[in-house]
């Protein structure tokens, strides 16, 4: 499996990686009676976070596919992880599978936050009464790390029989006033 890419996976869709088996002259390897697994690695936490069963596209020519489910990855970081590929062949011998023809059997994963906006769940605020017509709540932290135009805030309010005033205040400043 020389060439050697990042793999990118996104969340919030099955991702499906396909992986040709080739020996040292390029050529295709046949693994008709071969177990290969797909594993998932967390080099900081030194465990396989995913493993996965492949499925054999073509046996003759070492085409398979693993498939990574939307659940598979909806708790992980989007960041850098690593993948291996563990074979065992029909006389029961596990075999390492190098990923690039420089012998190493690691390739690399970057886990990205997929083509839909991923949900935060909302902010519930309590309201301090300073008196029956002056309602107050702390300064609320936005969440907005990189500040893009693509943020989106919202407010909601629920008053059975409301009559009165709202004010909202608002600011981008990193640290709001109290």
């Amino acid at each position: 499996m020389p060439y050697k890419r990042t793999l990118k996976l996104y969340k919030g869709i099955d991702n499906v990686v396909r992986f040709s088996f080739k020996n040292a002259d390029q050529k295709p390897v046949n693994i008709t009676g071969w177990s290969v697994k797909f594993n998932m690695i967390n080099d900081d936490e030194g465990s396989i976070i995913v493993t996965k069963d492949v499925t054999v596209v073509d046996a003759n020519t070492g085409i398979v596919t693993a498939t990574l489910s939307e659940l598979d990855l909806m708790d992980l970081n989007n960041e850098f992880y690593n993948y291996s590929v563990s074979v065992t062949d029909p006389n029961g011998s596990e075999q390492v599978i190098y990923t690039d023809d420089n012998y190493n059997a690691r390739g690399e994963i970057q886990l990205l936050a997929g083509h839909y906006p991923l949900f935060k769940p909302s902010i519930q605020v309590a309201l301090t009464t300073d008196s029956m017509t002056n309602m107050t709540t702390s300064s609320v932290t936005a969440d907005t790390p990189t500040r893009q135009q693509s943020s989106h805030h919202t407010a909601q309010f629920y008053f059975d029989n409301f009559t009165g005033r709202i004010d909202i205040q608002a600011t981008l400043d990193t640290l709001p006033p109290n």
